[in-house]
């Protein structure tokens, strides 16, 4: 017999790669329960790795499958708990993940705000601007007045007037 007639044809082969898969879905669907501890996020991981093997199955050798699965299972558990950030859920062991259950707020609005002072101040009186700043740094008015070489009555009037122009532009 001659050694192509000896090898599978695609056909074959991929039927037995899909029987084999098949056969080591409660297998793979334990080792993930085991790496979750979460029915439904198994089921999850177990159905990514299906689509990744299933991708990539014309590359796979029959005999090494088994090997081959469990390390995308493992690979697609480990995509889960390092991309926490695309679900609107904590990581499976928050012990581990701490910092990623810490719950922030979002700083788009206030960086928006700071932009539109910024520009604000830009737009009044420079000296007005100045006294606001100094009294946002929280220096004392005789100190900002110190800075500035003027009186301190100058310079509450300057945060007064300063704040009134802000108002009107924001």
């Amino acid at each position: 017999m001659s050694p192509a007639a000896r090898q599978p044809t695609p056909t074959t082969h991929s039927r037995d790669i899909q029987r084999e898969l098949v056969a080591l879905q409660p297998e793979l669907l334990r080792f993930a329960m085991k790496l979750t501890r979460n029915r439904d996020l198994a089921e999850d991981i177990l159905q990514s790795a299906n689509c990744r093997f299933l991708a990539a199955a014309t590359y796979i050798d029959n005999g090494r499958l088994r090997h081959y699965m469990f390390l995308v299972v493992r690979t697609a558990y480990y995509e889960y708990i390092r991309r926490p950030y695309n679900r609107n859920e904590l990581p499976t062991n928050p012990d581990e993940f701490r910092l990623a259950a810490i719950p922030t707020t979002p700083t788009q609005h206030t960086r928006l705000e700071l932009i539109d002072t910024l520009n604000a101040l830009d737009s009044i009186n420079p000296k007005w601007a100045a006294c606001i700043l100094d009294s946002a740094l929280g220096q004392r008015i005789d100190e900002a007045a110190a800075k500035h070489n003027i009186p301190e009555g100058s310079v509450k009037s300057g945060i007064s007037r300063g704040r009134s122009a802000l108002r009107a532009l924001v």
